[in-house]
C-alpha cells in the first residue's frame, strides 16, 4: 500500500511539472484591467437622487436582506432528517 501511493505521489509531482499547451491562459488574465471596486449597499443607495434609481437601490436592499435572512437560515445546525427537510422547505420559499 504504502508503494503504490509513492507510485502516486510520484507520478502526480511529474505530472504538475510538465507543460499544458492546449490550456492555455485566459484571455482576460493577461490584460492589466483593474478589478472594480465593491461598495456597501448603503453607498449604492444613497448615491440616487432620480425616482428609478430610488426604486433600484430599494429593490436592491431588499435583496441583500433577503440573501441576510437566508445565510441566516442556512447557518443553522441540522440535527436529524426531519429539521434537514424542514430548513430545506424554509429555503424553498
Amino acid at each position: 500500500m504504502k508503494m503504490a501511493t509513492s507510485i502516486v505521489a510520484m507520478l502526480l509531482t511529474l505530472t504538475a511539472c510538465g507543460s499544458w499547451p492546449q490550456f492555455a491562459a485566459s484571455p482576460r488574465s493577461n490584460t492589466s484591467d483593474v478589478w472594480p471596486t465593491l461598495l456597501p449597499i448603503g453607498d449604492i443607495a444613497g448615491a440616487s437622487n432620480d425616482q428609478s434609481s430610488q426604486s433600484a437601490a430599494r429593490a436592491l436592499s431588499a435583496r441583500a436582506a433577503a440573501l441576510r435572512a437566508r445565510a441566516q437560515i442556512m447557518r443553522q445546525s441540522v440535527p436529524d432528517q426531519d429539521a434537514f427537510e424542514a430548513l430545506r422547505a424554509r429555503l424553498a420559499r
